[in-house]
């Protein structure tokens, strides 16, 4: 048993009621993690259930995640269940553009941008749009094998569904920073001009990816507005040097959840939520 879930035990929590729980997975190329949230009472902390990390390699990534499950089997109980896949294989297409033969354009178009992944990607209808993404090749067949029936989106998905609401009269760029990746969301006013993920080793990488992408774009930096979220230090590190150019930095508005553990933005975004949207169904 974890740690994890020894503690919960031990504060008295009944993890035999599925019912009265909602697991969220995220997965990436690093690592996998799997909470659990209350549905009868939101005044329990979200809890960790377990967490595995390695290394970025791409050899034996869906090995890894699926040992990481089979090793957890409480994840494999019948909870009402989210997935997050995290990865930087997006493509943002508009749905318009798919009306006729969806499946083949969509597979022609992601195997341009990601060459070998044709069949590999998941779908995400998100309003006018659609998230095409993968991570590795069989992981879509695991997860609709191990967890059927299962919520599964892009990380990059929840947050530009949580985030398109936020209008704004000027452009709006939210930059949301991780460990060695930030992902980068423009907005002007509702309408999604861009969403992308990229690596980064300094700070200096993260201010050049979003001058850049205003740049891109056309967008006067006195009249854009750019919101930060994740590592502290970084954010406010970025937030002062970014300052010198532009009118408006500030922090993104994130949801107070409480948890044991440290929940990514996206996490955050759908443990907030009571019952999580399916936008899928749409």
């Amino acid at each position: 048993m974890d740690i994890e879930q020894d503690n919960r035990r031990q504060r008295g929590f009944d993890l035999s009621d599925t019912g009265q729980w909602r697991l969220i997975i995220y997965l990436g190329k690093t690592g996998i993690s799997a909470w659990l949230k209350s549905t009868e009472d939101p005044t329990i902390p979200v809890g960790r259930l377990f967490a595995s990390r390695w290394e970025r390699q791409p050899e034996g990534l869906l090995s890894r995640i699926e040992n990481a499950v089979y090793d957890h089997p409480r994840v494999l109980d019948d909870f009402s269940a989210d997935i997050i896949v995290e990865t930087e294989k997006c493509l943002w297409v508009p749905k318009a553009l798919t009306e006729d033969n969806p499946e083949e354009k969509c597979e022609e178009w992601f195997g341009q941008v990601w060459p070998g992944m044709e069949t590999e990607f998941i779908t995400d209808d998100c309003d006018e749009k659609l998230c095409l993404y993968a991570l590795v090749p069989g992981l879509r067949d695991f997860l609709g094998r191990t967890f059927p029936g299962t919520r599964i989106s892009s990380h990059q998905s929840v947050l530009v569904r949580n985030l398109a609401g936020r209008a704004a009269d000027d452009v709006r760029l939210y930059i949301d920073i991780r460990e060695g990746e930030a992902d980068l969301i423009a907005f002007s006013g509702k309408n999604l001009l861009h969403c992308s993920t990229h690596r980064w080793e300094a700070e200096t990488d993260i201010i050049w990816h979003a001058f850049n992408l205003l740049e891109v774009y056309g967008v006067d930096p006195a009249k854009a507005q750019v919101c930060l979220s994740g590592d502290r230090t970084l954010r406010e590190n970025i937030a002062r040097d970014m300052r010198e150019y532009l009118s408006f930095v500030m922090l993104t508005m994130v949801p107070r959840v409480e948890s044991d553990t440290p929940l990514p933005l996206a996490a955050t975004f759908c443990a907030a939520r009571n019952n999580f949207i399916d936008h899928t169904e749409k």
